[in-house]
């Protein structure tokens, strides 16, 4: 979108740092993990058919499935990573 501006990462503030953009389903906690499963297995086969996966792409998304447990671990990884920023930016809430 715009080839001439440098990555975040690459400012002196925010050296290394990664921004992405990113969707996930969720469900209600506590919902039955046979649910769960049956959910991830539907709509990682939906995103990847050939009727859906081109729509992605012209979007712009790069869709790719995940276990629940692989999502619910980059969740908790991108919670700490902001969390982290928050505070060493000293951002409070108005």
């Amino acid at each position: 979108l715009l080839p001439d501006l440098p990555p975040i990462g690459d400012t002196p503030e925010l050296k290394g740092f990664d921004i992405t953009s990113w969707n996930g389903v969720f469900a209600p906690a506590k919902t039955p993990q046979p649910i769960v499963d049956r959910l991830n297995r539907e709509l990682s086969k939906i995103a990847a058919s050939k009727e859906v996966a081109p729509k992605f792409e012209a979007l712009g998304f790069e869709a790719f499935g995940q276990t629940p447990q692989q999502f619910a671990g980059f969740v908790g990884s991108e919670l700490v990573k902001w969390n982290k920023l928050v505070k060493d930016a000293g951002i409070q809430p108005e």
